[in-house]
């Protein structure tokens, strides 16, 4: 027996309740599953404008796979980064979704509260340096989608025409993956453009 445990601490646990028992051992399980060992719980979303990835300059293409633009991953093709070959609104950054070249896509995964609504707002323009003259743009996150447009003949980001957009989807689990991508299936390197990316729980 150890010295200084009363032998009334020893048997504390045997006069502990069976139903109590299953409790403890219940809790004790949810708090062990909740998170596996060694796992990163998902953070806020962030970076949506772009400003903590590397000086692109003029731009800076990167490829599928690349995490060089903080919090998002490229999921397809490539894309091109925009730093002063045209400027956003407010000085941002924004990103060409078709790549030099390809159709590119971009995601960023993140904490959410299931059965949450989030509400994801953007600016949407179009690369006018080649065609395709009508750009396609579609957003995704939780089993859900919505497609967008961009006519460069009514304006594009080099004339500094952008459109304000907005979406909302329904969380369905603690964390959700966002996604933007270039639906254009000709052309490859002058698409749809995006910035001012922001996600908020819905107040409605």
């Amino acid at each position: 027996m150890a010295h200084g445990v009363s032998r009334q601490g020893l048997d504390y646990p045997s006069r502990m309740s069976f139903s109590h028992r299953i409790v403890l051992i219940a809790a004790v399980t949810a708090a062990c599953v909740a998170l596996p060992a060694g796992a990163t719980p998902p953070s806020a979303f962030h970076d949506g404008d772009f400003s903590a990835a590397p000086n692109p300059g003029p731009y800076a293409t990167y490829k599928k796979g690349s995490t060089a633009i903080p919090g998002w991953t490229v999921t397809k093709a490539t894309v091109d980064l925009i730093g002063t070959y045209w400027v956003a609104p407010g000085k941002l950054r924004s990103i060409d979704m078709d790549g030099t070249p390809g159709f590119g896509a971009i995601a960023q995964t993140f904490a959410t509260t299931p059965g949450k609504k989030y509400d994801v707002k953007f600016l949407l323009s179009g690369n006018a340096d080649a065609g395709p003259p009508i750009k396609l743009l579609r957003v995704s996150a939780a089993g859900k989608h919505a497609d967008y447009t961009f006519d460069i003949s009514t304006g594009s980001a080099q004339r500094g025409t952008w459109v304000n957009e907005s979406w909302s989807f329904v969380a369905t689990a603690p964390a959700t993956t966002l996604q933007f991508a270039s639906m254009d299936t000709t052309g490859g390197e002058c698409g749809p453009v995006i910035a001012a990316i922001s996600v908020a729980l819905s107040k409605n």
